[in-house]
């Protein structure tokens, strides 16, 4: 599961984007992947592992609502982004 995330503010000059993805890997582990940025770049990128699978939800839920207060809202992947 993948979110994607964006925050627009031309005045303030603010155009940044926030990914968040909950995974297994092959051993079974769960992880949560964050990505953020300025829109266009591939941005920065940071992975937490978890051992249940409702650890990893229950935190993508918490950067989600967190990023929603900050003014991100969330949208398709636009096609001007930058593959990581």
């Amino acid at each position: 599961m993948a979110v994607y995330l964006e925050r627009r503010d031309p005045e303030e000059n603010i155009h940044r984007f926030y990914e968040i993805e909950v995974g297994r890997d092959l051993f079974g582990i769960w992880y949560v992947t964050r990505r953020w940025g300025w829109i266009g770049t591939s941005g920065r990128r940071l992975v937490s592992s978890f051992d249940l699978e409702l650890d990893a939800e229950d935190e993508s839920q918490r950067l989600r609502a967190s990023k929603s207060k900050r003014g991100y809202f969330a949208m398709k992947p636009s096609t001007e982004l930058v593959s990581a």
